[in-house]
């Protein structure tokens, strides 16, 4: 992973592959060529810029919170090694671990509220 953001009830991250690896509110999943992906999100054409930039100053390793203007950057270490799915009710989580950190995205089908949470491994704090 290089880096992530939320828009419209999904999580879109950026793997290092060129691609976006979106993940819905409901837990469906969809793998999308990086550049087909930014043309196709629905957004106003300032954000799709800056989201360009962005998915170029990631790939270029240029990039920190700071200079992200839309994304945020992959904890260190985001490797991924496994994903795990749960479910209870309406809630949804995705735990996604990596070599040295976690991304954790949380939803609610009945709110479409999701949140995106990423921390070290060895830390117990987000």
């Amino acid at each position: 992973m290089l880096g992530y953001f939320e828009d419209d009830q999904a999580a879109h991250i950026l793997l290092d592959i060129g691609f976006f690896w979106t993940i819905y509110v409901d837990g469906d999943m969809a793998l999308v060529l990086q550049s087909l992906a930014i043309k196709e999100f629905e957004l106003a054409e300032e954000i799709r810029t800056a989201l360009f930039a962005d998915v170029q100053s990631l790939h270029g390793g240029l990039a920190d919170d700071e200079s992200l203007l839309r994304m945020r950057p992959a904890p260190a270490g985001a490797l991924i090694k496994e994903v795990c799915l749960y479910a209870l009710e309406d809630r949804r989580r995705i735990l996604i671990e990596c070599e040295k950190s976690k991304l954790l995205i949380e939803s609610s089908l009945s709110t479409g509220d999701m949140q995106i949470i990423a921390e070290l491994s060895n830390s117990n704090h987000v």
